[in-house]
């Protein structure tokens, strides 16, 4: 299930393989083998890889077909793929800033 995802996700981040297997410091033979199912990314891998595609472990595993997390009671807004952790520090910090300004 993972390898199915893993593709979809890459390519609606319009990465190549080669691009995300630089990002994890991987051949991008080693993610044609996630891809195909011929091998398995590690756990570490697999958070880092749900992280950057802002979809949920179970998701990515195929433990769930909701890609995004659920947050009974709160907004979630989906942020694009690719974004740093800088950038998206700085998109939490705005949208605080925003809710402190209108509140």
């Amino acid at each position: 299930m993972i390898g199915n995802r893993l593709y979809l996700l890459r390519k609606a981040a319009g990465l190549s393989q080669i691009e995300l297997g630089n990002m994890l410091s991987v051949s991008h033979h080693t993610i044609s083998s996630y891809e195909k199912g011929k091998s398995d990314p590690s756990d570490e891998t697999k958070v880092w890889l749900a992280r950057y595609f802002g979809v949920t472990v179970d998701y990515l595993v195929g433990l769930s077909d909701e890609p995004f997390p659920s947050n009974a009671g709160q907004d979630v807004l989906p942020l694009p793929a690719g974004l740093t952790d800088v950038q998206r520090g700085t998109v939490r910090d705005f949208a605080l800033f925003l809710a402190a300004r209108n509140g």
